[in-house]
Parts: C-alpha cells; structure tokens; sequence
C-alpha cells in the first residue's frame, strides 16, 4: 500500500469514526439496541441462510421533485 493511500485510509477512518460516534450520542438506549440487532442473523427462519434484518428497513425516500 502506497503512503498516500495509507494516510487517505486513516483520515477516513478518522472521519466516519466521528461521524457514527456523532449519530450514537444522539440515539436513545432502545435505538441503539435495535441498530445492534440489524446484522445479526434472522433467527426466526430457522433455515441458517445468513439472512439478516437489513431487508426489512423501509427504502429512501425519493428525491422531491418539482
């Protein structure tokens, strides 16, 4: 890995460390806890397909349009 890379790698690590720590503080205790239990597998199916809980999320809204 180049130095530049290398650097470039650290400060946005640097970066979006801020930025989740930022969004965390805000979150309450019960939003915290649900956002943990997203990657984890989808127990309910019983099928052990790696399925997790990201599907479930409601997609973006759309960009407004004029």
């Amino acid at each position: 890995m180049t130095e530049r890379r290398r650097r470039t790698s650290t400060i946005r690590t640097e970066v979006n460390t801020s930025i989740c720590r930022g969004i965390h503080d805000r979150m309450s205790a019960a939003g915290r806890a649900a956002l943990m239990r997203l990657p984890d597998e989808d127990e309910g199916k019983g099928e052990g397909d790696g399925t997790t809980q990201f599907p479930r999320l409601p997609p973006p809204p759309s960009p407004a349009r004029y």
